[in-house]
């Protein structure tokens, strides 16, 4: 047909450049993710949101593709229809987009003399919470940035290991350790997000005897970073994070605890 030759794809904003994103729902309170000079926050809520979710949701949407392009008459929705009203902002320049239902799913961009019919699949894409962009990162320190790290499973001797030059060395007790192990054990630390947050009172002794304890020890000057895994509760595992006087407690994925026995519990 006549619209084969036209980009699927077109919303025209560069998610590198987007400095704020309003999410507007017709029966819920509307909400922002801002970007500002410390970073990502959302708001009204004032929490500290996470740039990669936002990235990555700003990518996606630039992703979503039109399957056919109708006259605005024709596609039979007007706004009760509406789900969503999405504004995005740049420096200068602004997207203001509608997600409509009608006999299928629709989005609008103001100003344009047509609607675009996109994938039903893609309603899940466009329609988030505040939770969904929140920073929930619980290890405030980069992989790179590691020196030493120390494994202790409870009667099992410590495993004390060094970064010296790119490399990781098994200090005690002596032997080879597999770099990529280690590496790769970091990353998934990094990137470790909690499920559920506790304060002190409601984890009283679940730590006692810990699963595990691992000590990061960062750059010269920079405080270390202590993680205990204690008793499971539910679909996860309590952790306790100490920096500095700093002690936070959460609810982490069971599969961490299963990841660090499988590479070091053996005490290999």
């Amino acid at each position: 047909g006549v619209n084969d030759w036209r980009d699927k794809y077109p919303l025209a904003f560069n998610p590198e450049k987007v400095r704020r994103i309003t999410f507007a729902y017709p029966s819920r309170e509307e909400f922002s993710c801002v970007r500002g000079p410390e970073g990502w926050k959302i708001l009204p809520q004032g929490m500290k949101a996470d740039g990669d979710k936002i990235s990555a949701f700003l990518w996606k949407l630039k992703g979503v593709a039109v399957k056919e392009f109708l006259p605005l008459q024709k596609a039979g929705v007007n706004k009760d229809h509406s789900l969503l009203d999405l504004l995005i902002e740049g420096e200068k320049e602004r997207w203001s987009l509608r997600l409509l239902k009608g006999k299928a799913l629709y989005l609008y961009e103001e100003g344009k003399e047509e609607i675009y019919r996109i994938a039903s699949k893609d309603e899940e894409l466009f329609l988030k919470e505040p939770d969904d962009f929140k920073y929930k990162r619980i290890i405030p320190i980069k992989e790179g940035e590691v020196r030493e790290l120390r494994i202790a499973f409870p009667h099992k001797k410590e495993i004390f290991l060094l970064k010296e030059g790119g490399r990781w060395v098994k200090k005690r007790p002596k032997g080879e350790v597999e770099n990529w192990k280690v590496t790769s054990l970091l990353w998934r630390l990094m990137a470790l997000e909690y499920l559920e947050e506790f304060r002190k009172g409601e984890v009283e002794g679940a730590f006692s005897p810990p699963q595990v304890e691992l000590t990061l020890r960062p750059d010269e000057g920079k405080p270390e970073v202590v993680l205990t895994l204690g008793k499971k509760r539910g679909e996860g595992v309590l952790a306790r994070i100490r920096r500095g006087e700093k002690e936070g407690y959460y609810l982490v994925k069971e599969d961490l605890l299963k990841t660090i026995e499988d590479y070091f519990g053996n005490g290999k």
